[in-house]
């Protein structure tokens, strides 16, 4: 069930932090750097008590919601996809984290223009998909 709900690479240190949940009540801290990496399991009181510490540093979490304006949602996802691609066959270390970041998105598009076993959008039409013919 891993899914990752928070990752972030610094470019400049070559840092990389993610948060994963590995079942409905554990979650893994992971840290990676440039002289090793390390990772801590965490339940949900640890979790807990780690934002409420981060709170109690930084002040209260701003409500955040984030929202992208999508001419296309057709377009954009095949351009994450192309990106995806061209930055798997890069080799670079840092790759496999921006390509976890793309799938994000693209699954997130996914939402709103979703594909069938095909790869063909078809009549599975939403609210958002953009389609003309709905």
């Amino acid at each position: 069930m891993d899914e990752d709900l928070w990752d972030v690479y610094d470019h400049q240190t070559q840092e990389e932090a993610i948060l994963r949940k590995t079942d409905p009540n554990t979650y893994e801290l992971i840290v990676n750097h440039m002289h090793g990496s390390g990772a801590a399991t965490l339940d949900r009181k640890n979790l807990k008590d780690l934002f409420n510490a981060i709170g109690n540093e930084i002040g209260a979490f701003p409500e955040v919601v984030p929202t992208l304006q999508v001419d296309n949602v057709k377009m954009t996802r095949e351009l994450f996809c192309i990106a995806q691609t061209e930055i798997g066959q890069s080799g670079r270390n840092w790759s496999h984290s921006h390509i976890r970041r793309l799938q994000r998105l693209i699954d997130q598009l996914d939402k709103h223009r979703p594909l069938g076993p095909d790869g063909k959008h078809g009549d599975r039409h939403t609210p958002t998909c953009g389609c003309e013919d709905k």
